[in-house]
């Protein structure tokens, strides 16, 4: 048989190699939070970075599509001036003609109204050029 004092001896010896396993195993599983920890902050500074290059991207592309709406903006205007003035100098121009095509057609209309034959010729001989003026190149097509 064996003694109690031998069997203690080995339970005591066994539970030593398990408590000495657990410390080992503590040991490993803590330099395991450490590295995650580690790796915790690492993927957070990769992130915030990431975020701070995202924004800066985004701010500079946001720039730049503004300034390029106001250029094109700015051209379109430009555009529109130049047209809208030809048209107004157009327009000018068709307003004067019909100003004149009215005084042109109101003395016309006093020419058939003349009875007296003498006065009509010597009238028509006034009227040097019955053409209509040459006409304004139109605008629209």
């Amino acid at each position: 048989m064996v003694s109690t004092a031998a069997e203690r001896a080995e339970k005591e010896k066994q539970v030593l190699e398990t408590q000495n396993n657990y410390t080992q195993r503590i040991v490993k599983r803590e330099e395991d939070c450490l590295e995650l920890v580690k790796s915790l902050e690492s993927i957070k500074h990769s992130a915030q970075v990431a975020v701070e290059d995202t924004e800066r991207l985004f701010q500079e592309l946001i720039q730049s599509i503004e300034k390029k709406c106001s250029e094109v903006t700015n051209q379109i205007r430009a555009q529109e001036n130049a047209e809208v003035n030809c048209t107004k100098e157009h327009l000018k121009q068709v307003e004067q003609e019909i100003v004149e095509l009215k005084s042109k057609n109101e003395e016309l209309k006093q020419l058939l109204q003349k009875q007296d034959d003498i006065l009509f010729f010597q009238s028509f001989q006034s009227f040097h050029d019955f053409s209509l003026p040459e006409a304004i190149p139109r605008l629209l097509k």
